[in-house]
C-alpha cells in the first residue's frame, strides 16, 4: 500500500471525488458484520482536470457484483445566473482604474442621502465592467493571441527592423502575465507568498481547488432524499435559509443589554458621535485586508462575564494566583467553564436561553458537548447531563482533530499527528505546482 501510495504522489494525482454512495465496496453481509469501504477511486493530475472541466464520478450500484461501477463523464449542463460584480485586484496596475472610479462618484452625491450612494455605486459598477471588458478581457487569450504576434514578428525580423515593435509586444505580454498572477492569487485566497515568482500555476490549482470543493452538486433535503437537479437544488437552499432566518421574534434583547457595563465615558462619546473626517475613513479603510471584510459581534460574553461577577458561576483557575478562566471564544467553536453543580448548570442553561431569545440563534445541541474532570463523581455526572439536555461528555471524543484528554504520555498523540500529516502530504495537492529558488 505504501508503494501505491508512493506511485500516486510520484505521478501528482488528485482524486476526482464522486457522486452517488459514498463507499465503492461492501462485503454483502449484514447486522453488525456489515463493511463498507471506498476503495474504488478515479484519480489525474492537474493538467487532465484542467483540460476536462467539470467533469464527474459517478457510482453506480450494481446488484451482481460486491463493487461500484464507476462512470466518468461531463457535468450537466447548469443554467448559471449571471456572475456577480467583483472588484479585480490587477486593475489597480492601470492608472485608468482610479480615474473611472473618481469620475463615478464625482457630482451630486450626498453622503448622508442612500440614493445617491447606491446610484453612485452602480455607475461605478458599470463603468469598470465596460472598461475592463475593453481594455483586459480574456486575459489567458490576450497573452496568446500577443505571443502569436510576437512570434511572427520575431520570424519576419530578419534585419533588425521590427525590434522597438517586438520590444514593445514584449512588454506588454510580461504585463499580462503579472496581471494573470494577480487574478489567480485574488481567486487562490493565498496570502502567505507574494507575487513576482511566477507561482501563477500554483496560484490556480489553488483557486481550482477552492471552486471545486465550494461547488454544490446536490444537497440533502427534509426527507432524507438527494436533490441533484438545479432547481432541486435551489430549493432545498432556499427552504434551509428561509428556516434559518425567519425571525423567532426574540423579545429579551434589553436584559442581555443591562448586563454590558458601561466603557465609554461622556468625553469618548462626545468624540464618537462627531462628524467622520475622510481622512479617518481612509485610515479605518487601510487597517482592512484589500480582499476581506469586518463581521458582526454580539453580548453573550456580558452574560457570563455578569455571572461571574455575581459569584452565580465559577470559571476555572489554571494554577494557584492566576485569573478566572469563565469562557473561550474562537472563530467557530465557544468554550464554557463552570463548577460541577446543579446551581452553576441551571444558570448556564438561563443564560444559553437568555441569549437565544435575545438574539435570535439557536444553539445547536446536537454539536455541544460536556468535559468532566477525571475526579467527578459518576452520580454527579448524570444529574449534570439531565439538566444540560442531549449534550454528551466528550470524554472519549475529539476537538480540532485530537483527543480531548491528553495525558503524561505523549507519544501516541503525536504519532497519531505524524501518520495525518504524511498521509496529507503524499495526497498534497499543490504539489510540483511550484518551486523554490
Amino acid at each position: 500500500m505504501e508503494e501505491f501510495r508512493e506511485a500516486i504522489n510520484c505521478c501528482s494525482f488528485k482524486d476526482l471525488g464522486f457522486c452517488g454512495p459514498e463507499y465503492t465496496w461492501c462485503n454483502m453481509q449484514e447486522g453488525v458484520h456489515r463493511r463498507c469501504l471506498r476503495l474504488d477511486r478515479a484519480l489525474a493530475t492537474q493538467d487532465w482536470i484542467n483540460h476536462y472541466k467539470d467533469i464527474r464520478v459517478h457510482h453506480l450500484v450494481a446488484s451482481t457484483s460486491d463493487h461500484v461501477a464507476l462512470l466518468i463523464s461531463d457535468s450537466f449542463a447548469l443554467n448559471k445566473p449571471q456572475r456577480r460584480f467583483q472588484f479585480e485586484a490587477m486593475w489597480t496596475r492601470r492608472d485608468e482604474c482610479r480615474d473611472i472610479i473618481k469620475e463615478a462618484w464625482t457630482g451630486s452625491v450626498r453622503a448622508d442621502n442612500p440614493c445617491d450612494i447606491v446610484a453612485s455605486l452602480k455607475r461605478c459598477v458599470d463603468d469598470l465592467s465596460k472598461w475592463n471588458k475593453a481594455v483586459f478581457g480574456n486575459v489567458p487569450r490576450q497573452i496568446q493571441k500577443k505571443r502569436n504576434v510576437l512570434n511572427d514578428l520575431v520570424l519576419k525580423d530578419q534585419n533588425g527592423r521590427n525590434g522597438r515593435e517586438i520590444n514593445k509586444i514584449r512588454k506588454e505580454i510580461n504585463e499580462l502575465l503579472d496581471c494573470k498572477e494577480v487574478m489567480w492569487q485574488q481567486r487562490s485566497k493565498v496570502q502567505w507568498m507574494g507575487l513576482g515568482d511566477c507561482n501563477t500555476k500554483y496560484f490556480h490549482s489553488k483557486a481550482s481547488g477552492r471552486k471545486k470543493k465550494n461547488t454544490i452538486s446536490r444537497l440533502l433535503d427534509d426527507s432524507g432524499v438527494w436533490r441533484e437537479s438545479t432547481l432541486g437544488v435551489v430549493e432545498v437552499a432556499v427552504s434551509y435559509f428561509e428556516k434559518l432566518y425567519t425571525t423567532s421574534h426574540p423579545n429579551r434583547i434589553l436584559e442581555v443589554i443591562d448586563t454590558m457595563e458601561p466603557k465609554v465615558s461622556v468625553e469618548m462619546n462626545q468624540n464618537l458621535i462627531e462628524q467622520f473626517t475622510k481622512e479617518q475613513v481612509e485610515a479605518a479603510l487601510k487597517h482592512m485586508h484589500p480582499t476581506k471584510s469586518p463581521g458582526p459581534d454580539d453580548g453573550f460574553s456580558s452574560l457570563i462575564n455578569k455571572a461571574i461577577r455575581s459569584q452565580a458561576m465559577n470559571g476555572l483557575s489554571i494554577c494557584r494566583g492566576s485569573p478566572m478562566i469563565s469562557h473561550l471564544f474562537f472563530t467557530n467553536d465557544s468554550l464554557l467553564f463552570c463548577k460541577v453543580s446543579s446551581q452553576e448548570c441551571q444558570h448556564l442553561i438561563d443564560i444559553l436561553r437568555l441569549y437565544e431569545a435575545a438574539s435570535g440563534k439557536k444553539i445547536n445541541t446536537d454539536k455541544s458537548s460536556v468535559f468532566f474532570s477525571a475526579n467527578t463523581p459518576k452520580e454527579l455526572k448524570i444529574e449534570t447531563l439531565d439538566i444540560l439536555g442531549p449534550m454528551q461528555d466528550s470524554r472519549h471524543s475529539k476537538y480540532l482533530g485530537l483527543p480531548s484528554v491528553i495525558g503524561k504520555s505523549k507519544m501516541d498523540i503525536f504519532a497519531e499527528i505524524k501518520d495525518r500529516v504524511a498521509r496529507k502530504l503524499s495526497r498534497w495537492k499543490e504539489k510540483n505546482s511550484f518551486h523554490w529558488w
